[in-house]
């Protein structure tokens, strides 16, 4: 989030997959004190003009799970999407807006 705000991004949507952070960020059982990093979710929210936090399933961020993993697994520096990202992401992207219906 914080990144996306250095870089100028004004309008975002972010897709959650996991919901005890969903619940954590919005329904906290008790608001405070908060931890360290949902405060600093809470706070980054506030930089764009216009931002939505959904829920999604894990299935529907399919490729976005993907790249995750590939940085994590592989100790990847931010320059790896920068740089194009891994070969199969092109073609990922491709496949999956052929076969996308309505958002």
């Amino acid at each position: 989030m914080e990144a996306l705000h250095d870089i100028h991004i004004k309008r975002v949507i972010f897709e959650v997959s996991s919901d005890p952070l969903m619940e954590a960020v919005f329904s906290p059982p008790n608001p405070l004190p908060l931890s360290y990093g949902i405060s600093r979710i809470l706070r980054s929210l506030h930089h764009f003009d216009h931002c939505q936090v959904i829920s999604r399933s894990r299935e529907a961020n399919f490729i976005a799970v993907q790249v995750a993993e590939s940085v994590t697994r592989d100790q990847r520096s931010q320059s790896y999407m920068a740089a194009g990202g891994p070969s199969w992401l092109s073609s990922s992207i491709t496949a999956e807006a052929r076969n996308a219906g309505p958002y």
